[in-house]
């Protein structure tokens, strides 16, 4: 897991793929925003899931490896890899 800051400029929700944020307001952890494979040139920069809820310029939780709660992961297989998409 990695300690984060929410420079999304919205509340970022359980479940939901983010990257590192090019600049950040927060010297103290790194910036995040949502993650986009459809035309963002920093996909590559995706960091991983959102644990909780985190409100907008607050610090909250991402999760780079392991298990998530609460995610509806039914369509996949147990060791599937996920990767960035619609």
């Amino acid at each position: 897991m990695a300690k984060i800051h929410n420079d999304a400029g919205i509340q970022l929700t359980n479940g939901r793929v983010v990257r590192w944020a090019a600049s950040g307001t927060n010297s103290d952890v790194p910036s995040i925003r949502l993650a986009n494979n459809k035309g963002d040139s920093s996909s590559a920069n995706t960091l991983g899931f959102v644990t909780g809820t985190i409100n907008v310029n607050d610090t909250g939780w991402v999760i780079l490896s392991g298990k998530i709660e609460k995610v509806n992961t039914s369509a996949f297989s147990n060791g599937d890899i996920i990767y960035l998409d619609s």
